[in-house]
């Protein structure tokens, strides 16, 4: 068990990412009682936290605007805070809302050297709202579904970190909308107070750039939908558990949260 937590504090560090985060696929039936409700096995309520940092996720453009000083378009960062809010259903069925913050920064590699050009967000408002469903359980090892929907309401907080460039728009009446979901199928199997898991995510992302001045709207989707994940929840008790989280391939990311339930 120290090794795998070694190798996974390993992986994390080393990876420094992150894709919107999945959670365990256990998570319905890793708390067995509540604060106030006490073993209830009909409904349980769960709160948390979740950080979510995805670091480096390739976009494209979806139409063709004149990138020509570009050579690289869409280097996509993001940095989230949530509070998590979930009801849980005969340990089975979790339906959840994550609310909080997330600041964005996009990086483009331009053709003229020791120049890269960067346009970033303050942090404003984020949510995703989501459900997960235990489908099959084999012991101590289940598989689940989960679906996701995550977005960044309209941002007029954008900043132009390098202006020697041309870039097709105007920074200045520019905002910046985020809408994404994914479908994931997970696998976990519970080693004592360890829950490992692994699991395949389908992503759908869309990024826009709308224009209140002359310049069209930009308009970006996620370069790869396929991608992995792998984590592994620790419960610290009966009413709490903390778990980490890495994704690959659609985008480098990575998730810490902590849960415990009411």
């Amino acid at each position: 068990m120290k090794k795998f937590l070694l190798l996974l504090l390993f992986t994390l560090s080393s990876m420094q990412a992150f894709s919107s985060y999945t959670g365990n696929p256990l998570s319905p039936a890793l708390l067995q009682s509540g604060l106030f409700s006490g073993q209830n096995y009909l409904i349980n309520v769960a709160t948390g936290y979740v950080y979510d940092n995805v670091w480096d996720k390739d976009l494209t453009p979806t139409e063709n605007p004149d990138f020509s000083s570009l050579e690289k378009v869409g280097d996509f960062e993001m940095r989230s805070n949530f509070a998590t809010l979930a009801l849980i259903f005969f340990r089975r069925l979790e339906v959840y809302g994550y609310f909080g913050v997330s600041k964005e920064n996009i990086d483009w590699t331009a053709k003229t050297p020791f120049t890269s050009p960067e346009i970033a967000t303050k942090n404003h408002f984020s949510y995703a709202l989501g459900a997960k469903a235990i489908m099959l359980q084999f012991s101590q090892t289940v598989f689940s579904l989960d679906f996701q929907y995550f977005t960044l309401p309209s941002s007029n907080m954008m900043v132009q970190k390098i202006v020697n460039i041309y870039m097709p728009f105007d920074v200045n009446s520019q905002y910046l909308q985020v809408q994404q979901w994914h479908f994931t199928l997970g696998v976990a199997s519970k080693i004592g107070p360890l829950t490992p898991y692994a699991g395949a995510t389908y992503t759908r992302f869309y990024l826009q750039l709308p224009s209140n001045s002359n310049f069209p709207t930009l308009k970006f989707k996620g370069k790869r939908n396929w991608g992995l994940f792998l984590g592994a929840s620790l419960n610290i008790s009966h009413l709490f558990f903390v778990t980490g989280e890495v994704h690959f391939f659609d985008e480098k990311s990575y998730a810490l949260s902590a849960t415990t339930s009411f």
